[in-house]
């Protein structure tokens, strides 16, 4: 019996999780329906001034820094599994990550890749629709 409740559980565990999962273009329409892009671009970004980022896909990663401006960075390449691992590193110069550095993709077995970055497009963030 114990064994039955457990099998459930898991199976139900899992089902939770495939069916709360939405795929990278998924995510990438849901983020990108909050920000109007203003094809202003910015060649670096101070990395001590990072408070965010979200990885959308295999090609773009959106960074909210502390102070409330947001930019997105579109690789100008895909970076195979960025958008299935969401996990990434990168040694930023000078403080200062900028769009010719690396970024390497990991996830929990190590890394599996890495990828240039783009130029920083800042956002701006549209008003909350409350319907």
């Amino acid at each position: 019996m114990n064994r039955l409740i457990v099998t459930f559980f898991g199976v139900f565990t899992l089902f939770i999780g495939v069916s709360s999962a939405d795929t990278a273009a998924e995510r990438y329409e849901r983020e990108m329906a909050k920000y109007k892009q203003t094809n202003t671009f910015e060649n670096c970004i101070r990395n001590g001034s990072i408070k965010r980022t979200k990885v959308l896909d295999d090609r773009n990663i959106i960074f909210e820094m502390r102070n409330n401006t947001v930019y997105l960075n579109t690789l100008d390449n895909k970076c195979n599994s960025l958008g299935f691992t969401r996990q990434f590193s990168y040694k930023p110069t000078n403080n200062r990550l900028c769009g010719y550095d690396i970024i390497s993709v990991f996830d929990s077995i190590g890394p599996r890749g890495s990828c240039g970055l783009g130029q920083f497009e800042l956002l701006e963030k549209l008003p909350e629709n409350n319907s």
